[in-house]
C-alpha cells in the first residue's frame, strides 16, 4: 500500500483489510444454502410450482437466509414485478442492501437477466455470486454492492459466452 500511495500521491486509497472489516461479510461458502443438504429438496419442490408460486417461495426464503431484506422482488431494473413467459421466470432483480446469500435465486433456472442493485454505493450487502455458477444467466447487473471487483472475476464460471455487467465505483 505504501508503494501505491508514494507512485499516486493525488489518490485517495483505501484498503479494505479484513482484519479491520466492520461491514457485513459474505456468507462463507459452507454456510450457504445451497450446501445445506436440505438444497436439493427444497428446490425441487419449487421449481414443481407454478411461476407466481415459485416467485413467493424463492421471495421467502431469501428474507429467511437474509434478515433484513424485505422480500421484494422486480422486472429489471427493480422496476415492475419479475418477467414471467410460458410458465418461466426469466428476468428478476432485487435490493441487495441486506442480501448475502443469493442460492434461493438457483430454483430459477431459465433466467436470462438478473439484477443485484444496492441502493447507493457500497449499500449492498451482496459479495458472493457463486450460487449463480453454472446457470448460463445472459446477464447480471451487480451494482453498488460491497463485492465489486472480486466477484467479477469469479462470475465468469456461471455464464458461458454471455453479458456481464459489473457496475463498480472506485473510490
Amino acid at each position: 500500500i505504501a508503494a501505491l500511495q508514494k507512485t499516486l500521491p493525488n489518490c485517495k486509497i483505501e484498503w479494505d483489510d479484513p482484519a479491520k472489516a466492520t461491514t457485513p461479510q459474505p456468507a462463507a461458502a459452507s454456510k450457504l444454502f445451497m450446501h445445506d443438504p436440505a438444497f436439493p429438496q427444497w428446490m425441487a419442490q419449487v421449481q414443481a410450482m407454478p411461476a407466481e408460486q415459485q416467485i413467493e417461495a424463492v421471495s421467502k426464503k431469501l428474507m429467511e437466509l437474509n434478515p433484513g431484506f424485505d422480500g421484494n422482488l422486480m422486472g429489471d431494473g427493480l422496476k415492475g414485478s419479475p418477467k414471467i413467459d410460458n410458465g418461466i421466470v426469466y428476468r428478476l432483480s432485487f435490493c441487495s442492501d441486506h442480501v448475502v446469500d443469493i442460492s434461493p435465486v438457483r430454483a430459477f433456472t431459465k433466467l436470462i437477466y438478473l439484477g443485484c442493485y444496492g441502493s447507493a454505493d457500497g449499500k449492498g450487502s451482496l459479495a458472493d455470486l457463486s450460487p449463480l455458477e453454472g446457470m448460463h444467466i445472459g446477464q447480471v447487473e451487480f451494482q453498488f454492492n460491497k463485492g465489486g471487483n472480486r466477484s467479477c472475476g469469479g462470475i465468469s464460471k456461471c455464464i458461458h459466452q454471455h453479458v456481464f455487467v459489473c457496475l463498480y465505483k472506485f473510490f
